[in-house]
Order: structure tokens, then sequence, then C-alpha cells
């Protein structure tokens, strides 16, 4: 049998001032949901915890780095990683 959906989106794109990001996984598992500049740095991180199977996640992210400070327009990486998953999405700030 095909387990749940592994998702994740985001809404509005491009980004202007805050975005929601939603997201689900087909098995329970610790994950990190962070954000990555175009050459890979790591500028804030938006979630590490355990979630649950099939359940839908919302967060909601102003476009600040982990030190508060807004980022510039451009091109960055949205990416979830778990022990049984990676998912990635490009996300465009305005």
């Amino acid at each position: 049998t095909v387990k749940g959906n592994q998702m994740l989106k985001h809404f509005p794109d491009p980004v202007v001032e805050t975005t929601n990001i939603q997201f689900n996984v087909s098995d329970p598992q610790p994950v990190s949901l962070a954000v990555y500049d175009i050459t890979g740095r790591e500028v804030r991180i938006l979630l590490d915890k355990s979630v649950e199977a099939d359940k839908n996640y919302d967060v909601t992210w102003n476009r600040t780095n982990d030190h508060g400070d807004r980022l510039q327009k451009g091109i960055y990486i949205l990416r979830l990683v778990g022990e049984k998953v990676t998912l990635a999405r490009k996300m465009t700030l305005q």
C-alpha cells in the first residue's frame, strides 16, 4: 500500500513580506525545516522537531534570518530533511 503523500509548498510566491509553508510526511520522524541562500548557506532554521505521519503542518516565515535581519531579494531554497525524507523547493523573495 502507498502511504500518504509527502509535500512541501509555500505561498504566496514570490514572497514579499511573509510566506506560509505547508508540509507533511508519510512517516513519523524528527525533521528540520530550513532556508538556504543560493550558495547553499543556511540562513534560517524554521522548525526542528518530531512530526507525525500524514498530518499537515503550517509554518509562517517573515523572510528574516536567524539574527532577525530581513533577507535581500533573490532566490532561496526551502529544505525539509528528516530520517526518511528530503524535500526541497525554490523560493523567490521580492
